[in-house]
């Protein structure tokens, strides 16, 4: 009976090795840099100046994923419902990035009431976030 050299089988295993790494490479590098994985936007910072008759937005947001986004819009919400929103244009974050965003708020804000904020970017919302007022 013929056996398989030690030659070969070693020479099989590394083969079988080497292409298993590479789809795994392929496959989570394609799960990091699809949507899935890019991350997205955090506030991590935001507060509401109160000039009296104009209102000033002011939020710090962080980009915590692999590819450039572009913020779409800004959301304010209180009680439940939207109370103000606003196109943010040319506004885009790279990777690992953080970027100031100062919006002119022309809406009523209840003081006394909690204010949170959330922010579209390339199609996604962000979780909300507790303005400080």
């Amino acid at each position: 009976m013929k056996a398989v050299s030690s030659l070969v089988a070693t020479g099989l295993l590394l083969a079988l090795t080497i292409a298993g790494g590479v789809l795994l490479y392929n496959y989570v590098y394609g799960y990091l840099t699809s949507s899935g994985g890019s991350g997205g936007v955090e506030i991590v910072y935001a507060t509401l100046y109160d000039y009296g008759s104009v209102k000033e937005l002011y939020a710090e947001v962080l980009n915590t994923g692999l590819k450039t986004v572009r913020v779409e819009k800004v959301v304010l919400i209180q009680n439940g419902s939207t109370v103000y929103q606003a196109n943010v244009d040319g506004v885009s974050i790279p990777a690992g990035g953080k970027a100031p965003l100062v919006v002119n708020v022309t809406a009523n804000i209840n003081a006394s009431q909690p204010l949170y904020l959330r922010i579209y970017y390339d199609g996604q919302p962000s979780k909300l976030f507790e303005v400080f007022k």
